[in-house]
């Protein structure tokens, strides 16, 4: 098992996903270490180390979750709201995300080109 990263010398929350991701007909949970940022009164970037990507299969539709601990999985989105779903994580790396404490939000950051 992986050594929790809380975070690097700039400051950047880093957490890495823990095992397989759960698949059920309904979503994709991928699993994290109880971490002191879960239900912290925090706003701001945290970055995601995917270990393990979603299993390949399926249309690449299913909504993805985060859970950390015992906690209950909350869903993440993308800007405007939206669902990340299976196919928005392709493979193993890092992910930006933000993180809205007030709002309750874990939110994927919009592409800019």
């Amino acid at each position: 098992m992986a050594t929790p990263r809380p975070f690097n010398r700039n400051g950047f929350y880093v957490l890495e996903t823990q095992g397989t991701p759960t698949v059920t007909d309904t979503a994709i949970t991928f699993h994290f270490l109880d971490h002191p940022l879960v239900n912290a009164p925090y706003n701001g970037d945290v970055t995601v180390y995917v270990t393990v990507p979603p299993p390949v299969g399926g249309d690449g539709t299913l909504p993805v979750f985060f859970q950390s601990g015992d906690r209950p999985p909350r869903a993440v989105t993308k800007a405007g709201g939206t669902p990340l779903t299976a196919a928005d994580i392709p493979s193993t790396g890092y992910y930006k995300l933000f993180y809205d404490f007030n709002r309750r939000v874990l939110e994927t950051y919009a592409s800019v080109v």
